[in-house]
C-alpha cells in the first residue's frame, strides 16, 4: 500500500485529505509541520509528500525542501498554495516540484499520476 505524508498547518485540511486518500486505498500520515520534516520522512517512509506552502513562511519552507530533496531524491513532492503569485515565484525557484491548487480534483489527478492507481477516478464520481 502506498503511503502519503500530508503536511499542513490546518487540522481540517489534513483530516479532509486523509479521508479522501484513505478512501481510495492509500495509507495517509499527517503532520502539522511542527515536527522536523526529515524525521517524519525517516520514520514514516512515505512514497509521496504533499506539502502546503504558505507565502508567509516561503523562505524557511524552501530551505527545508532543498534539504529534503538532497536527502530523499526519489520521493515525489507535491506543493500546493492558494496564492497564484507565490506559485509562479516558487515554480521558477523549484522547477522540480509539482505545484497544485488547493482544489482536490487536480491534487487527486496528480497523486494518481505519481503513485499507482488504487481506485479508478471514475469510481469516485459515482
Amino acid at each position: 500500500m502506498n503511503r502519503i505524508l500530508v503536511v499542513d498547518d490546518e487540522w481540517c485540511i489534513r483530516l479532509f485529505y486523509q479521508d479522501v486518500f484513505e478512501g481510495i486505498g492509500y495509507k495517509v500520515v499527517t503532520s502539522n509541520g511542527h515536527q522536523p520534516i526529515q524525521s517524519l520522512l525517516d520514520q514514516e517512509q512515505p512514497d509521496l509528500l504533499i506539502l502546503h506552502i504558505s507565502p508567509d513562511d516561503a523562505k524557511s519552507e524552501l530551505n527545508m525542501l532543498q534539504e529534503v530533496k538532497s536527502k530523499n531524491m526519489d520521493i515525489p513532492i507535491i506543493l500546493y498554495t492558494s496564492d497564484e503569485n507565490f506559485r509562479n515565484e516558487l515554480k521558477s525557484v523549484a522547477a522540480d516540484f509539482v505545484l497544485i491548487s488547493p482544489g482536490i480534483e487536480p491534487l487527486l489527478d496528480r497523486v494518481q499520476e505519481l503513485l499507482p492507481n488504487v481506485v479508478p477516478m471514475n469510481l469516485l464520481q459515482n
